[in-house]
């Protein structure tokens, strides 16, 4: 194989080619390092590999080796199967498969195998229904001397679990020193961490299911903790933007309560709270509000559409559904009735005359509220003074 990198398109991996790397494309994998970061979803154990001819009818979960000599393809009648004769050069067994036309383009004549499961008898053969295999696509290559675990990649329809494991099992050897190492030696120490390209590599071919664990481990806390780095970046940014501040007087406050045919919980107080102290800084709110169904975070939310409306900005609700932004609507007329602030529903089916006065109503700042779902995100919606966005139950 000539001298690759993690930057390699996968097709010039030696046994991949154009053909099978459109195929991995279609799985995500364009390059080495993509194709090395492509894990198994499930490891199958194969037990030690034991000669054919001291196999006997009734074993539990033994695992045999050889090519196959023959086949026979039953594709019709009450019960049609595919039967392969299997050798290791000291006796032969059968393996058969029920609805097994499956595999008559992957097994043939010639080809080795390496079988999994219980042991029956037919003519006096020792025979495998339905048993889990391997194709051993360099028998010389494959160490059957000790119980191991297989690895199973999620596969498509033109490129098995076998196809990717071999030609994993080629590159990793010539390319896991080239995988990079994001942490110092004496991190990984304190934290009981594997190094990075051990990890990768035991995450295709472990040990035992400790040692694939502690690879796990190592990859999933390099995962969580870019995403934090990530979503402290983004914070970073957002904080370091300008905006409106938003001050909540005590005039106002008083205004939007009275709207309120009752009054606010303890939660609902210290929310609006926090909330209002954010609008009242000069950078971006982002702010996660959660409760329990009909906890009032929808008054609460409200308070702040209002606060933001009284200071001359407008609000955008948005929902999952159509039903559910119809019920906001509904609620918030009820609570704002008789009152100047427009709000209007945004929906997908309205007639064209009235969609036109809706945009038009939004764009000079005539409605105040906008209530919807993510249409209201759509290029042809224009606000003209966008001052807070509630975005519902989005999981």
């Amino acid at each position: 194989m000539a001298q690759i990198s993690l930057d390699t398109p996968v097709q010039y991996v030696k046994g991949v080619g154009p053909a099978r790397a459109g195929q991995l494309g279609k799985l995500g994998i364009e390059t080495v390092e993509d194709l090395l970061m492509y894990f198994p979803f499930r490891f199958d154990l194969r037990k030690q590999v034991q000669p054919m001819e001291t196999v006997k009818g009734g074993e539990q979960a033994i695992t045999v080796a050889g090519q196959v000599a023959a086949i026979e393809d039953r594709r019709y009648g009450k019960t049609p199967f595919f039967q392969c004769e299997l050798t290791d050069g000291t006796a032969f067994v059968f393996v058969k498969w029920f609805h097994g036309g499956y595999l008559r383009d992957k097994i043939k004549v010639g080809l080795h195998l390496a079988i999994s499961g219980k042991v029956s008898v037919f003519k006096e053969y020792p025979q495998f229904i339905n048993p889990r295999f391997q194709i051993l696509w360099d028998p010389d290559d494959s160490d059957l001397s000790r119980d191991e675990m297989l690895p199973v990649y999620p596969a498509g329809a033109k490129l098995s679990s076998a196809h990717i494991g071999a030609i994993i099992r080629k590159v990793l050897p010539q390319t896991g020193h080239l995988i990079t190492e994001w942490f110092r030696p004496e991190f990984l120490r304190r934290r009981g961490l594997m190094p990075r390209d051990a990890a990768v590599a035991a995450m295709h071919n472990p040990e035992d299911k400790g040692h694939w664990s502690t690879a796990r481990k190592r990859l999933a806390y390099e995962e969580c903790l870019l995403m934090q780095l990530g979503i402290a970046i983004l914070r970073m940014h957002q904080i370091s933007r300008p905006a409106r501040s938003l001050i909540l007087t005590k005039q106002i406050d008083e205004r939007i309560r009275a709207r309120f045919p009752f009054t606010l919980t303890e939660a609902q107080n210290q929310a609006v709270t926090e909330i209002s102290a954010d609008l009242a800084k000069d950078r971006p709110m982002n702010r996660l509000l959660q409760g329990d169904v009909g906890s009032g975070k929808t008054v609460v939310a409200l308070h702040a559409a209002l606060l933001t409306v009284a200071r001359g900005f407008q609000v955008a609700i948005m929902a999952p559904t159509e039903i559910l932004a119809t019920q906001h609507y509904n609620k918030i007329k009820t609570y704002l009735d008789g009152s100047q602030v427009r709000t209007e529903l945004f929906l997908g089916g309205q007639p064209a005359k009235k969609r036109k006065r809706l945009l038009d109503g939004l764009a000079k700042g005539n409605i105040h509220i906008a209530v919807g779902t993510h249409a209201l995100l759509s290029d042809k919606i224009a606000f003209s003074r966008l001052g807070l966005v509630v975005v519902d139950e989005q999981h």
